[in-house]
């Protein structure tokens, strides 16, 4: 079951429940995840997946950008123990459908170098890298139109 997030205490919640399953572990602390669920709540879409009631996974993305019609993709995060399990693919799914409907034509995300993973998850999906990058970072896009 996949439900949207209306409320920035349920995000926090969310966000806290899937904190150990963070690639970056440095973002691992409440005041971190306290503000990025204030900016999450007043910016973003939040989407959790659970599976029998209990918690799977979320993401997080934006479709803000209506002059360049670029969605952002913040996060998706699959707690350990339901990985490869096609979560991340259904959260990844909706998400692209939500930002279609939005009018988006691309869906674009910033993944950790060191993440193979993700990487590995992303151009599955047909991510292409794109020609930016920071010191830890690569960015890929997606044309969802």
């Amino acid at each position: 079951m996949i439900k949207k997030l209306t409320d920035k205490d349920s995000i926090l919640d969310v966000l806290m429940s899937c904190s150990s399953s963070l690639f970056n572990q440095k973002l691992n602390n409440k005041s971190f995840l306290s503000d990025l669920a204030k900016k999450f709540y007043n910016n973003a879409h939040v989407i959790k997946i659970c599976y029998d009631n209990d918690l799977v996974g979320f993401s997080a993305y934006y479709c803000n950008d209506l002059k360049a019609q670029n969605a952002f993709l913040s996060m998706i995060v699959i707690l350990k123990k339901y990985q490869s399990m096609g979560a991340g693919s259904a959260l990844l799914d909706y998400t692209i459908e939500d930002c279609k409907n939005a009018g988006m034509k691309n869906l674009i995300l910033e993944v950790d170098k060191k993440n193979e993973t993700a990487i590995e998850f992303y151009l599955k999906k047909r991510f292409i890298f794109v020609n930016k990058e920071t010191e830890n970072s690569l960015f890929m896009s997606l044309s969802i139109n």
